[in-house]
């Protein structure tokens, strides 16, 4: 009799284990294993979950909402699909050139992959919930997935060219329909078309610099700009710029610009940058009264008294006219309007200025090379007709 029921408490015991390894079977399914083949990914999941040793399960990762892994040498991203709570996530400066894991992390609204070594950006064309994206320095040309990112704010895309790597981008046309856009940095593209952002009104911070970019009418219905940067571009006419009111930031650096006419309206600019150019009446400056920052270096200015003449120029604001026609004897104009700046409390940089023998030396050298293309076109010209009779 006992032996019969030792063989019946084990049997119920079996099955009883049977029955509990099946309930137990769903819950162990629905928390799987999560592997991280790439081994300085997995230590950086590890460090961020407390988690130094063991098996990483999906519950694991559940609370894992920020994650910034940047400089960490990773470049497989295998595992982190699993991360789907993450809402910020930073990836910049590793070597990652594959980013599909990424596609299915739709909860994210900030997402920073710059410097790395990414082409192909369509499994970002799911993440519509992001607000910030940061593609900097990735040799990408292709920018078409982004247009179904509508709610991006703010977008930084700066290229260059890197260790023999074209990271630039030309059309942007995809741009077009981000009209939520309030930042957006293109530096350093090869963009010389920037129709596509005629649209993008909310935009309030502009960065076009080092660019192939002459035409600058689309930006004049972009009125709700204060800070704009253009320097190193193609550009001489400036008047769509008139129609921009709020800007405070203005950098035209090193562009092909002569009239400077159009920037009167702008009577909230603190900071001008206008180096490098080619201008040489500076009157419009005279009613920009808010300026407290201005670059004139290297242009073709002999004339400052509109400087003088605007009352805003004051204590602690500062002038650069380096390398302009200023002529610096004592009590010449120039050399009084300069001293009435500084008697307002103007910083002033002056000395040094163009010499007359460098300038008729250019002007010399000018003449001296059209007379030699003049000359070998007439050389050629000849030729061709000594050839053909």
């Amino acid at each position: 009799m006992g032996k019969i029921f030792g063989i019946a408490l084990v049997f119920v015991m079996i099955v009883g284990l049977a029955g509990l390894a099946t309930l137990l079977r769903p819950v162990l399914a629905d928390d799987p294993v999560v592997t991280f083949p790439d081994p300085k990914l997995d230590a950086a999941i590890r460090e961020v979950i407390g988690k130094p040793t063991g098996d990483i399960c999906q519950s694991d990762l559940e609370g894992l909402t920020n994650f910034n892994a940047s400089y960490k040498v990773i470049s497989g991203l295998a595992g982190l699909e699993y991360c789907i709570n993450l809402t910020t996530l930073n990836l910049s400066y590793n070597e990652i050139s594959d980013i599909s894991a990424l596609s299915s992390l739709t909860n994210l609204t900030t997402l920073d992959l710059s410097n790395s070594w990414i082409s192909d950006i369509s499994p970002l064309s799911s993440l519509t919930n992001l607000t910030e994206l940061y593609l900097n320095f990735n040799p990408i040309s292709d920018i078409s997935p982004l247009s179904s990112l509508t709610n991006l704010t703010v977008l930084h895309f700066r290229g260059e060219v890197s260790v023999g790597i074209q990271v630039q981008i030309s059309d942007i046309s995809p741009l077009s329909s981000l009209t939520n856009l309030t930042t957006l940095d293109l530096y350093g593209n090869r963009i010389s078309d920037i129709s596509p952002l005629n649209s993008l009104i909310n935009l309030t911070t502009l960065d076009l610099s080092r660019n192939r970019i002459s035409n600058i009418s689309p930006l004049s219905s972009l009125i709700n700009l204060t800070t704009l940067d253009l320097y190193g571009n193609r550009i001489s006419d400036i008047s769509p710029l008139n129609s921009l009111i709020n800007l405070t930031t203005l950098d035209l650096y090193d562009n092909r610009i002569s009239d400077i006419s159009p920037l009167n309206s702008l009577i909230n600019l603190t900071t001008l940058d206008l180096y490098d150019n080619r201008i040489s009446n500076i009157s419009p400056l005279n009613s920009l009264i808010n300026l407290s920052r201005l670059n004139l270096s290297r242009n073709r200015i002999s004339d400052i008294s509109p400087l003088a003449g605007n009352i805003g120029l004051d204590e602690g604001d500062t002038v650069h006219l380096l390398y302009n026609y200023l002529d610096l004897t004592p009590d010449s104009p120039a050399r009084n309007d300069i001293r009435t700046l500084l008697e307002r409390g103007v910083s002033v940089s002056y000395s040094p200025q163009e010499k007359i023998l460098s300038i008729m030396l250019r002007l010399i050298g000018g003449i001296i090379a059209a007379v030699v293309i003049v000359g070998l076109v007439i050389f050629l010209l000849v030729r061709r007709k000594r050839r053909a009779s």
